[in-house]
């Protein structure tokens, strides 16, 4: 069985979701980070947002889904996010 179905702390999943996005596994990262943010995890949003706004997560989500995750997380406390979200808006909307 995988490491993320056996998972239920918030902050083990969002470190599940930042190793295999480091390593390339997006699809693990995003089914990581997804899990983490039905747990209320906000740093994961913002994981969330820079796998769909950079493009790494294939192309089932526009940019501007990830921009929006990007979004929730600035609007949820994550200083990390505003800054991500900024260079994003930038990348996206030139």
């Amino acid at each position: 069985m995988r490491q993320i179905d056996n998972a239920t702390n918030p902050d083990e999943l969002f470190e599940i979701g930042q190793k295999y996005m480091a390593s390339g596994n997006y699809d693990v990262a995003f089914e990581a980070f997804t899990k983490a943010k039905s747990l209320g995890h906000v740093k994961s949003i913002t994981g969330l947002g820079i796998l769909i706004a950079s493009g790494r997560y294939g192309k089932q989500y526009p940019p501007s889904v990830g921009i929006a995750y990007l979004e929730e997380a600035v609007s949820k406390g994550d200083t990390q996010a505003k800054e991500l979200l900024s260079f994003y808006k930038q990348e996206v909307y030139q």
